[in-house]
């Protein structure tokens, strides 16, 4: 069981009721990890993560864990693992291999996506944006300003999704211009050794499939599909990454 597993086996929902949390009708909690007499940390249930507005605490299910109990993350993620349902006889092993496996992980993707969603509303020129793009309403979009991560820098980012529904890749749009010209305005840009798909996996019920050139047109499409009036039934949209974009995974998907 590799670190994205555990992830994906324990739903963040999960995690809080264990310790006897429960989010309110926007998302947030009382945080554990400050005095909060209003509650200032946000859940996000499709990403598996947090992000308090009060004391800056921020990550998924396994530095929750580390956060709420004040552990090392070896301790956290065999206490993830025995919430899952491992047996405490395996779950030293397993914990061992997956902390030395964590060592090498570059990205957590949803994590950084999830910063980048806090980062959008504070960025006039992205709400613009996507305002003139008839895209104000799509709710799993971002903004990098570059400031905490590098690549992708002054894009919109969209998350691409494995099978199981997690972010393993991000998509990033440039929108900023200088002196009212920027080459690099409008382009397109993919997270390192880009994997997964936009905007998910089609469900198994999918009948109709409509593939679109690129993650906009996805979007679009989607936001209109959306509307009862134009509600479709079995029917499910899914991006290729350009006109010679369509890879191996789409067609497996």
């Amino acid at each position: 069981m590799q670190i994205p597993e555990i992830k994906r086996r324990l739903p963040i929902l999960q995690l809080l009721a264990h310790y006897g949390l429960t989010i309110d009708k926007h998302h947030h909690i009382k945080c554990s990890f400050h005095e909060d007499d209003k509650p200032s940390c946000r859940i996000y249930p499709e990403t598996g993560t947090y992000h308090c507005f009060g004391c800056g605490k921020t990550g998924d299910v396994i530095q929750f864990i580390q956060d709420y109990e004040k552990c090392s993350k070896h301790e956290a993620i065999k206490k993830a693992i025995e919430l899952i349902g491992e047996t405490p006889a395996t779950t030293s092993s397993i914990a061992m291999g997956i902390a030395a496996t964590d060592c090498r992980e570059t990205e957590n993707f949803a994590e950084l996506f999830a910063r980048q969603q806090e980062s959008l509303p504070r960025s006039p020129k992205a709400l613009e944006y996507l305002k003139d793009r008839g895209l104000e309403n799509l709710k799993e979009v971002g903004y990098n300003t570059g400031k905490q991560w590098p690549k992708l820098k002054q894009c919109l980012t969209f998350p691409l999704k494995d099978q199981s529904g997690n972010i393993t890749s991000l998509y990033g749009r440039r929108i900023t211009e200088s002196g009212g010209y920027n080459a690099e305005f409008g382009k397109h840009y993919y997270s390192e050794h880009r994997r997964g798909l936009y905007p998910n996996y089609p469900p198994p019920e999918t009948e109709i499939l409509i593939i679109t050139e690129a993650i906009i047109d996805a979007a679009t499409l989607q936001l209109a599909m959306s509307n009862e009036q134009l509600e479709i039934r079995h029917t499910a949209v899914l991006s290729a990454y350009g006109t010679n974009g369509l890879t191996a995974e789409h067609k497996a998907a």
